[in-house]
């Protein structure tokens, strides 16, 4: 927005940016953040391939360090956290298959882990005590 206060996300496969305030009700119902064209998503609990292997996120319910493993072609992977309405709180670079994000400082809540792996885009729902 001209303000910087919209959250792109993709709705029924077109990507649209909506207030902050609106951004839990429409993951509700299946949306999801970021840009349609870029983005192949999978259902946050289901085994998710990333080229041929799973994305491994732990411990979930997390209270201070949240392990990232990916496969060997990993590297290079952005990692986005966002809180439950959607405003990114960090940011990881993935240097190998496998890094952690200090989640220390954050609220208790959910949050929503964005891993984006050359296109190939896996969400977490993440619970933060």
């Amino acid at each position: 927005g001209n303000n910087s206060n919209k959250v792109m996300i993709c709705h029924n496969n077109k990507t649209i940016c909506i207030s902050s305030e609106s951004v839990q009700d429409h993951l509700n119902h299946g949306d999801y953040l970021g840009n349609c064209a870029a983005s192949v998503v999978w259902k946050e609990n289901e085994s998710v391939k990333v080229s041929s292997g799973n994305v491994i996120v732990y411990p979930n319910p997390v209270t201070e360090v949240l392990n990232i493993q990916l496969n060997k072609d990993g590297a290079g992977s952005v990692v986005k956290l966002y809180n439950q309405n959607g405003v990114p709180v960090k940011t990881l670079l993935m240097n190998g298959s496998s890094g952690v994000m200090s989640l220390r400082g954050l609220a208790a809540g959910f949050y929503y882990l964005y891993i984006d792996t050359r296109g190939a885009v896996t969400i977490k729902k993440i619970v933060k005590l």
